[in-house]
């Protein structure tokens, strides 16, 4: 028993070890670029002593070879969720909390926008599981009814990533009322009944006939005020939006940063 006790310590500290070495080389690759990255600058930010890097990586290109591909994201559970805004909401609140607990959103943003194979293979790791499993909800929704069977799921997910990730870059924090927000939109485009949804082509879905006049917007993208905002033009206006601090009674919209606001990381 002592024995698989002090296994399980060194199996803890080799993991903390390994935590702190892959969170200083992604670091040092987005703040200074990935040539930056050298063992011994890895080793000053991490504080790890350089021979226990070299134990585990013979230079840089192995060790960033290897991060790229140890850095993945743990994708949320999304089977349980149903398929109603609230759903929505919920599941864009658990990616927001994925990234965030993996690299960061901000991060996200930087290695979309960057040639580096080594930032490629990290975006394969982060977003590639979680398109899956947006997918699949998705996807639920048009089996169960609640979503139009012309819904085109992935231009509904690369607009839910893409909004997440603009929005982490030119604020502090995501809030709830964002995600709100965002879910009413993604649930009246999606709905059915909703006349908002047209396909991407401009031509009109669920069996009507009339299409957009050329170099029009699809309807979709059309916005109308509302208490939400980023409405789709002939949707129903919901409930006003609350944040989650407002439904148990909190008097501040605002959700405090430990909860209700999604401030990225340091990584």
């Amino acid at each position: 028993m002592p024995a698989n006790g002090a296994t399980t310590r060194r199996s803890q500290i080799r993991n903390r070890t390994d935590s702190k070495i892959m969170d200083a080389t992604l670091q040092i690759a987005l703040t200074q670029g990935v040539g930056a990255v050298t063992i011994e600058e890895v080793s000053r930010i991490s504080g790890v002593a350089k021979t226990t890097i070299y134990r585990r990586f013979r230079n840089s290109k192995e060790l960033l070879n290897s991060v790229s591909a140890m850095k993945a994201i743990q994708p949320p559970q999304l089977d349980e969720i149903p398929v109603t805004p609230q759903g929505i909401e919920s599941i864009i609140t658990a990616v927001i909390k994925a990234f965030e607990d993996t690299v960061g959103v901000k991060s996200v943003g930087l290695m979309l926008s960057s040639d580096s194979r080594f930032f490629k293979n990290m975006v394969m790791n982060v977003l590639t599981p979680v398109r899956h499993r947006i997918e699949n909800y998705f996807e639920r929704g048009v089996k169960e009814g609640a979503f139009s069977p012309n819904a085109d799921i992935d231009m509904i997910i690369d607009c839910t990533l893409g909004g997440i990730v603009t929005r982490a870059a030119i604020s502090d924090g995501i809030t709830q009322e964002w995600a709100h927000k965002i879910s009413m939109f993604l649930w009246n485009s999606l709905s059915p009944h909703s006349t908002a949804m047209q396909n991407v082509d401009g031509s009109a879905a669920d069996g009507d006939s009339s299409s957009a006049p050329d170099g029009a917007m699809p309807r979709t993208c059309e916005v109308v005020d509302s208490p939400t905002g980023l409405l789709p033009a002939g949707s129903a206006l919901p409930d006003s939006p609350q944040t989650l601090s407002q439904q148990a009674g909190g008097a501040n919209p605002a959700r405090p940063a430990s909860s209700d606001t999604h401030t990225p990381k340091e990584v």
